[in-house]
């Protein structure tokens, strides 16, 4: 379609009110893209892009990824963590018991040598047995 200023300018107007159609919408659109009119800004905002550039659907997806990655990263550390610090508990209370029961072994042998030596340079105390006792005399036995 042809179009001069004038119609250009009614065009405009009806559009501005609300009052153009489908057809006359996209004329206007069509126009205004060639030339370089006042309107032309509008309508490049206006127009649908049809997709994004696949580069900025790859740099997207890849940041969603690297995030998953990283807090799935993160999770596993932290479970290595905690599977550590219960390992070290663990022995650390083998460990300890460990140095308990040696403890008392360790303390039970002091003792048993120590029994077996007083043992050996005490000698026992006999009580003697009376056999005979009158005023003057007690008889002993050992």
């Amino acid at each position: 379609m042809i179009m001069n200023e004038e119609k250009y300018k009614n065009l405009v107007a009806k559009y501005m009110e609300g009052e153009t159609t489908l057809e006359e919408e996209q004329v206007l659109r069509a126009y205004s893209l060639e030339h370089n009119t006042p309107e032309k800004g509008w309508f490049v905002l206006c127009t649908p892009q049809r997709s994004s550039p696949v580069s900025l659907k790859t740099k997207i997806w890849k940041a969603i990824e690297e995030k998953e990655k990283s807090k799935s990263t993160k999770k596993t550390l932290v479970w290595w963590a905690a599977a550590a610090v219960v390992l070290c508990l663990i022995s650390g209370s083998i460990w300890q018991g460990y140095r308990l029961q040696q403890h008392k072994y360790q303390k039970l042998a002091v003792l048993e040598e120590a029994l077996y030596t007083l043992s050996q340079k005490v000698k026992p105390v006999v009580q003697p047995t009376i056999i005979y006792q009158d005023d003057y005399i007690i008889l002993y036995s050992e």
